[in-house]
């Protein structure tokens, strides 16, 4: 059994986070697609009762991206009723190692009723809208009963996504980062949508970000920005949106829509940003991949008290503890760089080591005052491969 910290554990979390290098055996889900409602472990032989282990031993349906509701059936066997206090069978988007990635996509459902030797039937719903036909997902048995946040996943196994033109899904996008901070001068959100199929050359994609109230609807607008029908390549695109931190409150949510100006609510998508008021150091620009030699990517960090003018922040590339939900181990890289008074606002670039990086593992790149006052982890640094 593994554990991952399940999303929203940290402000600003964008992903899951696996503890431990060992990868979810999921090597079926980037095979040769198989026929509607096959079982991709239908060939496995039957162990024995006293050697049974948990598995998914049937799955029925695919994933229609068109459609309003999917079901997904799944039968399995092998689950241990003395383990934990209940199991539950959700959908999960899977990366290129089979880890799950997001969240949970599948409507809310009961928990699992185990037979004798701990046999299961699940029924999961899933809404079309949540399916992107270009990423992979599985069904996951998991318990919540770990600590700190952390779900367990006792079995898995692949769906399929029926094929689908991509001129009548619904658009969607993603950004990076998902927390703003009020002592950033500028908040750069990248958003990288998808599916964004203009009706005719004057059409535009409109961008708003805007305060979200306690009762859930819209306030103040904070940050807009625009993209030009001819800019849109086969319904993509990717856009800067620039967010002042002076507009930016501490422990508030922001909703940014992405749609076709002047369409129907069916041709855009929303989301969810956080804005931080505390210490951070996060990364703004690059990508840590295990298969470069070095990562050199861009450092911002600001957010702390009574900063003088000279002051030196000492940086830290370190493993994240899941379990004690803080950095560990000794640093992995370091940089020592002279801040901005009065909060220690700083932007750097800094070396990531690939041969010191381990697969499964999340790390955060922490800043610190003469070994003092550190930044708080508002988000994960994941490692490609």
């Amino acid at each position: 059994m593994r554990y991952f910290r399940t999303r929203g554990a940290l402000a600003g979390a964008s992903a899951l986070a696996l503890v431990g290098a060992t990868a979810v055996p999921l090597s079926q889900a980037f095979a040769e697609p198989q026929q509607a409602g096959s079982t991709p472990s239908s060939q496995q032989s039957t162990p024995s009762a006293s050697e049974q282990k948990p598995s998914i031993q049937k799955t029925e349906g695919t994933l229609d991206p068109l459609a309003e509701k999917n079901t997904i059936k799944v039968q399995g066997t092998g689950l241990d009723k003395t383990l934990t206090d209940g199991y539950y069978a959700e959908m999960w988007e899977i990366d290129a190692q089979g880890q799950p990635v997001g969240e949970n996509i599948a409507e809310a459902s009961d928990q699992l009723t185990l037979g004798q030797r701990g046999q299961f039937d699940a029924t999961l719903t899933v809404r079309g809208s949540r399916v992107d036909p270009q990423k992979h997902y599985a069904v996951f048995i998991v318990d919540h009963t770990g600590r700190g946040g952390h779900m367990g996943v006792h079995a898995t196994a692949p769906v399929n996504i029926k094929p689908t033109d991509p001129t009548k899904l619904r658009p969607r996008f993603e950004t990076s980062p998902e927390t703003l901070y009020t002592h950033r001068q500028d908040n750069e959100v990248i958003i990288r949508g998808k599916y964004y199929y203009p009706p005719n050359s004057d059409a535009r994609v409109a961008i708003s970000l805007r305060e979200k109230h306690e009762d859930g609807g819209p306030g103040d607008e904070v940050a807009t920005g625009t993209v030009a029908a001819n800019e849109l390549k086969d319904g993509t695109f990717t856009y800067k949106l620039h967010v002042p931190g002076e507009k930016i409150k501490d422990k508030t949510y922001y909703t940014l829509a992405v749609a076709m100006d002047g369409g129907t609510k069916e041709q855009g998508a929303i989301k969810e940003l956080y804005g931080h008021g505390g210490s951070f150091a996060v990364i703004t620009d690059g990508t840590v991949s295990r298969s470069s030699q070095h990562n050199q990517v861009k450092v911002a960090g600001g957010g702390f008290k009574n900063v003088q003018q000279g002051t030196a922040m000492h940086l830290r590339l370190r493993e994240y503890n899941i379990d004690a939900q803080k950095p560990a181990g000794d640093a992995l890289a370091e940089k020592q760089v002279t801040v901005n008074p009065p909060n220690g606002s700083f932007e750097t670039d800094f070396a990531v080591p690939a041969d010191k990086l381990q697969a499964g593992k999340k790390y955060v790149i922490e800043a610190s005052i003469d070994d003092q006052e550190q930044s708080e982890v508002t988000e994960y640094i994941t490692v490609n491969p």
